[in-house]
């Protein structure tokens, strides 16, 4: 065996040594570990306060910085800094499936304000709405949950009927007009969240139409059409009960304002409804009723018939009113026969001129 390896061996010795020395050194060096004994079963143990079963946590109940809001007026705008989330649903009795939408930012803080400047006096509309039909008898309000940036919520509350309320026991405030309800359904982002409200709600002024967020036309005055193709004009006159218990126009034309003799006709009821009239058919063995567009012709007079020259058509004619009782005015000439009308033209144009005339040669 060379040099080199019998070194080789004994430095790999020595290191062997070292590492058996340094772990026997540990081992001594830790401390030994403490068993604990078996608490007997038969040792006195010391007695338990007694808690009253009321006093005891229920894993049910939330904590208090859990438990909902009471949804008062004094708990909203003292929280008014905080709110973060609104949203609305529409109860049509769907339980779940309800329709909802959250309101925008900008929405929640004109609801707020709205609510913070809520009028209690009545108004004209307060009179009307409660002797009118429901036009859905599914439909029971609006519901409104309030939650702040900490996560705390308020208790759902109601608008509808004009309140605002847990229920009809606990009203919180007054809903004059209903306006709040129309206007909760024009925060919907959506057009077709925005077509139930004009579904389930009377539409009788133009002021409700807007706000239900549907279509307005910018005609002078201008006009809010619904989806139902019923349109509402801009006016300043307060819809009564009897022109919001309209239906036809008919109806109108009974009780109405205005008749616009546009074709078809239209009758404006007061509030601004407007109602056109449908086509009629008349029976020509009956007579015509007073208030046809049209009225009995009484005066005849002979046209040329445009295919036979010779032949003449008896056609009715309206009589012609005089301008003022000293200059009346004369019925009209009837036209000449289409023949001479023809030989007059063709002697007003010049015959065209030959070739020859022009100087031409061959």
């Amino acid at each position: 065996m060379s040099f080199r390896w019998r070194n080789l061996r004994v430095a790999g010795g020595v290191a062997m040594a070292v590492a058996w020395l340094l772990t026997a050194g540990a081992a001594v060096a830790q401390p030994e570990p403490t068993i604990i004994p078996d608490w007997p079963e038969d040792a006195p143990r010391a007695p338990r306060p007694f808690v009253p079963l009321a006093n005891q946590p229920n894993p049910d109940v939330p904590l208090p910085q859990d438990a909902l809001l009471v949804p008062t007026l004094e708990n909203i705008m003292a929280n008014r800094e905080d709110m973060q989330v609104a949203l609305v649903a529409v109860d049509l009795g769907q339980d779940n499936d309800n329709p909802y939408w959250q309101m925008s930012q900008t929405a929640l803080t004109v609801f707020l304000n709205k609510l913070a400047t809520l009028k209690q006096q009545p108004v004209p509309e307060d009179a009307i709405w409660p002797q009118l039909p429901k036009p859905d008898p599914r439909y029971n309000g609006l519901l409104v949950l309030l939650q702040t940036k900490e996560g705390r919520r308020f208790v759902p509350f109601r608008v509808f009927m004009g309140q605002l309320g847990l229920g009809p026991s606990s009203p919180l405030a007054k809903d004059p007009g209903r306006g709040l309800e129309y206007w909760l359904f024009g925060t919907a982002r959506v057009r077709r969240d925005q077509l139930i409200g004009a579904n389930v709600l009377p539409v009788y002024t133009f002021a409700q139409c807007k706000v239900l967020g549907q279509r307005v036309i910018e005609t002078t005055p201008r006009q809010c059409l619904l989806a139902n193709n019923n349109l509402l004009l801009e006016t300043s006159e307060p819809p009564t009960l009897a022109s919001a218990q309209m239906t036809t126009f008919a109806d109108c034309l009974r009780g109405g304002t205005g008749l616009i003799y546009t074709f078809p006709r239209r009758c404006v009821a007061a509030g601004g409804r407007v109602f056109t009239e449908p086509p009629q058919i008349y029976d020509s063995t009956k007579p015509l009723p007073q208030d046809a567009p049209v009225r009995k012709p009484n005066a005849k007079r002979l046209l040329p018939n445009p295919v036979s020259p010779t032949v003449v058509t008896p056609t009715t004619l309206q009589p012609l009113v005089p301008v003022s009782p000293s200059a009346p005015v004369s019925p009209a000439a009837p036209p000449p026969p289409l023949a001479k009308m023809g030989e007059g033209l063709l002697q007003t144009i010049p015959s065209a001129p030959t070739w020859r005339q022009l100087g031409g040669s061959r």
